[in-house]
């Protein structure tokens, strides 16, 4: 039997409606890519992703409630994206609260690390 593959929780800032909020929304699938590509053992998860998608910023409430369950299933969170925005440190507050680890690529800037 094969060894149990690992999840890990994706948070990326989003923001409000508007172009920045399209730009991060495209940023975070490139560092999708990035962190599939770099890490065979483990399973990422975006749930936030979607909601992002048909949900508009006065309905964040639900959305956070449903990342959080989506979070509680997971084994660590993989904070990327440049900066720290304050959904990422509630996901992030949530998930020390759980007891996951955090791995931290904040201090790659923006975009993910070149995939040669």
């Amino acid at each position: 039997m094969s060894a149990r593959i690992q999840m890990a929780y994706v948070a990326h800032p989003v923001g409000p409606d508007g172009p920045a909020r399209v730009a991060n929304l495209e940023r975070v699938q490139r560092w999708l890519r990035w962190l599939i590509i770099s890490h065979e053992g483990v399973a990422f998860s975006i749930p936030w992703l979607p909601y992002c998608m048909v949900l508009d910023e006065g309905q964040r409430r639900r959305g956070m409630r449903d990342n959080f369950a989506g979070l509680a299933r997971c084994d660590s969170i993989v904070l990327c994206g440049g900066e720290m925005s304050p959904g990422m440190q509630a996901e992030r507050d949530e998930a020390l609260r759980l007891g996951l680890p955090v791995v931290d690529y904040l201090h790659y800037g923006l975009e993910p690390p070149v995939i040669p």
